[in-house]
């Protein structure tokens, strides 16, 4: 791959959306530009553990004896998490050419973001924390619960662990990134900013990145849909179904939503 190719981190508490701008702006706003290779492409970090895993790389190894804590929602060894990132920005097909990488979900400690930022240093590397709150963090849950995407850490046993890992870790992670490539999107802007704040922001080319914005700005192009309709689908409160109590960490009461 390009050996000056921009790394993209997007991180914050679980379910704040780091997945859905990653997404859009490789899927949506640059997949269909007419290259011979890819320019620009994307991982969850969840994933690429994943990946990681099943190919039994050495990192992977190294996740897999962590297992139990990753399901119990905690956050991983920093160095085996790097590198298992690395390796999976290598398997992306075309990578030799590839000029922006948007990683989801990281950093996650202050070691994790040392590493990214002795790996690539500060003109190649721009980080993006979502900020939310428990509240909204915690609606984001149900509606993963209730849509069937739940993954095997989330959920009523994990959440208030993944919370006190976010004030514990990734807050302090986020102090230790430079001002000058930190950008914090709040939860609560409509998508389509968030959406244009990132790609205006983030490191890749200026020729790239003109083109992505008129497409994001074109009222009837195709992501335009994709946004309206991930807004849409996004109730204003979870519907609350009586199949089995899901407690919530922040206070005494509780809400029934279906696993």
């Amino acid at each position: 791959m390009s050996e000056s190719y921009g790394v993209n981190l997007l991180t914050g508490a679980t379910g704040c959306g780091k997945s859905t701008l990653a997404k859009i702006a490789c899927d949506d706003l640059a997949s269909k530009f007419k290259w011979s290779h890819p320019r620009i492409a994307w991982r969850d970090t969840s994933k690429c553990l994943d990946e990681s895993k099943k190919r039994k790389t050495n990192a992977g190894l190294m996740l897999i004896e962590q297992n139990a804590d990753q399901l119990a929602g905690k956050i991983l060894s920093p160095k085996p998490v790097f590198e298992s990132v690395t390796e999976n920005i290598s398997w992306i097909p075309g990578s030799m050419g590839l000029e922006t990488f948007n990683l989801a979900g990281s950093p996650r400690t202050p070691n994790e973001a040392e590493l990214f930022l002795n790996a690539f240093g500060k003109r190649r590397l721009r980080v993006f924390h979502i900020i939310s709150t428990p509240e909204q963090v915690y609606a984001a849950i149900v509606r993963r619960i209730e849509s069937g995407e739940l993954r095997e850490d989330d959920g009523p046993r994990t959440f208030q662990t993944k919370m006190a890992e976010y004030d514990n870790k990734v807050v302090p992670a986020i102090k230790h990134i430079p001002r000058d490539i930190l950008t914090e999107i709040k939860y609560e802007m409509p998508l389509f900013e968030k959406v244009e704040l990132f790609v205006k922001k983030m490191v890749i080319p200026d020729n790239i990145r003109k083109r992505m914005l008129t497409r994001l700005h074109t009222r009837n192009h195709p992501v335009r849909q994709t946004i309206n309709g991930i807004v849409n689908a996004r109730p204003q409160q979870a519907a609350v179904h009586p199949v089995r109590t899901f407690f919530h960490p922040l206070g005494n009461m509780s809400t029934s939503v279906q696993a």
